[in-house]
């Protein structure tokens, strides 16, 4: 009982983290463009002091890849995002959501013995790890796994329990 609580708050813990990293990367309604209609009111501009040196000149704008870099798919596939951005970053939101999608599925499942079952997530692949009770719990948890929205392949290293 107490390994199955230890495992929900795991998997609570991770779901939070999902949340709170998939809301980083909101705008806030001060950064808005004009006309937009975020619902948030723009804040006034701060009054400059008189004192103050004079604001360092702006930052060259990026160059715009946009020519010679295919966007990401809409799928969620980042694979054609270029290297450095910020699709590492929504991939291993990604990665964790389907681990919790995944871990979540398994402790409902009352054949399988989540306990005893490690799952690993990189690009939608799932790794299961560690021992079951019998081929037929195995078989199961593969199977849950299968059926999971994102999951692209599972690699299935799992072991039937000795004694």
């Amino acid at each position: 009982m107490t390994a199955i609580l230890r495992n929900v708050k795991y998997i609570l813990a991770m779901a939070a983290l999902g949340l709170l990293l998939t809301g980083c990367n909101r705008n806030t309604g001060s950064e808005a463009s004009p006309g937009s209609n975020s619902g948030a009111p723009a804040s006034p501009a701060p009054a400059p002091e008189t004192n103050a040196p004079p604001p360092a000149p702006a930052p060259a704008p990026a160059p715009d890849t946009s020519a010679t870099t295919p966007p990401a798919s809409p799928s969620g596939d980042m694979s054609s995002a270029p290297a450095g951005t910020s699709a590492t970053a929504g991939a291993a939101v990604d990665d964790t959501v389907i681990t919790t999608k995944v871990k979540a599925a398994l402790l409902a499942d009352s054949d399988v013995k989540a306990a005893d079952i490690h799952v690993e997530t990189a690009n939608g692949d799932v790794t299961l790890s560690g021992t079951a009770a019998s081929q037929a719990q195995i078989d199961k948890a593969v199977g849950i796994v299968r059926g999971i929205e994102g999951v692209k392949n599972v690699d299935n290293k799992l072991a039937v329990k000795a004694g």
